[in-house]
C-alpha cells in the first residue's frame, strides 16, 4: 500500500514543475501529509513497541514542521514573484 503512495508522490514531484507551479506543489504537499498520516495510523495501531512509537512520533512532528516551513517559504516566494497569480493554469 505504501509503495503506491510513494510512486504517486514521486510522480507529483517529478512532473508538472514542482517549484514553479503552486497548484502541483499543493497536491504534492497533500500527498506527503496523507502518507505521514497513514504511517501515524499504523503506528497508532501498535505495529511497533512503545519506544519506537515515541521515536516515530518525534520524527513525524519534525517532518511536519519542515513541510510547514517549506510551504510558507514557497508561498511567500510565489506571492513576491507574481502577486496574486498563485495558481498557474497554463499546463
Amino acid at each position: 500500500m505504501f509503495i503506491i503512495y510513494l510512486v504517486n508522490l514521486l510522480f507529483y514531484f517529478s512532473m508538472c514543475g514542482f517549484f514553479l507551479n503552486y497548484y502541483y506543489y499543493l497536491k504534492s504537499l497533500m500527498m506527503i501529509e496523507f502518507l505521514m498520516v497513514s504511517i501515524f495510523v499504523i503506528l497508532l495501531l501498535g505495529v511497533f513497541g512503545v519506544c519506537d512509537y515515541i521515536i516515530y512520533i518525534l520524527i513525524l512532528s519534525v517532518c511536519e514542521g519542515i513541510l510547514g516551513v517549506l510551504m510558507v517559504v514557497l508561498i511567500c516566494r510565489t506571492w513576491s514573484v507574481d502577486g496574486y497569480f498563485l495558481i498557474d493554469y497554463s499546463f
